[in-house]
């Protein structure tokens, strides 16, 4: 299983960012812990997700990452996960909303389902 954040994160130049990624670290907080690329971090939500999953769930927030663009928002390039970073127009009860509707994951097609 791996983890779906949604934190604010402060890069090593003092500005707060807003971010969405995933995690293998039980302790999410622990994915920010290097001092060269990230201050400090606050989690405002984390979901379980099945390894196999992972990918469909962070298609869902996609259109509100700045994505490749992260130079037009002034984020340093030495900041880890910086295409995860949410575009400032969103607000923190549109992201946890969408948190909320992640419910039909696809299901893991074994062989046992032929």
């Amino acid at each position: 299983m791996k983890k779906i954040y949604f934190a604010i994160v402060e890069d090593t130049e003092g500005a707060m960012h807003r971010k969405i990624g995933q995690t293998k670290f039980d302790n999410v907080k622990k994915r920010f812990s290097d001092k060269r690329f990230y201050n400090s971090c606050k989690i405002i939500k984390s979901i379980e997700v099945p390894n196999h999953a992972i990918g469909h769930v962070e298609h869902q927030f996609k259109d509100m990452q700045v994505g490749k663009r992260w130079k037009e928002y002034d984020i340093p390039p030495h900041f880890m996960g910086r295409t995860e970073v949410i575009k400032p127009h969103f607000t923190d009860e549109e992201i946890l909303s969408r948190f909320e509707k992640i419910k039909d994951l696809p299901k893991q097609i074994t062989l046992e389902d032929f």
